[in-house]
């Protein structure tokens, strides 16, 4: 992938950490909310994001087709977060 290696590094470090903080919450016994749709969100707006530069023509409309992924575990935690019953 091509790209300056500051803004690479930058995107590994945000994916890895967001990953050790799914695999925190699931290791809970009681999970916390406001952290979890804090993770929804941000899977929501990086489908949009793509979405919306492919929309513009900055990108290739392929790159949202390759995001939507997202938008599955974005809708399980935002619902989730929702639906669940306080702590």
């Amino acid at each position: 992938m091509p790209g300056p290696r500051d803004y690479l590094a930058q995107v590994a470090c945000t994916i890895g950490l967001f990953g050790c903080v799914y695999a925190w919450l699931a290791m809970q016994r009681v999970i916390d909310r406001p952290l979890l749709v804090v993770g929804g969100l941000g899977k929501l707006a990086f489908f949009v994001s793509r979405l919306g530069f492919a929309l513009a023509g900055d990108l290739p409309l392929m790159t949202a087709a390759q995001a939507s992924p997202e938008l599955l575990p974005a809708a399980i935690f935002l619902w989730w977060a929702h639906t669940a019953p306080a702590a």
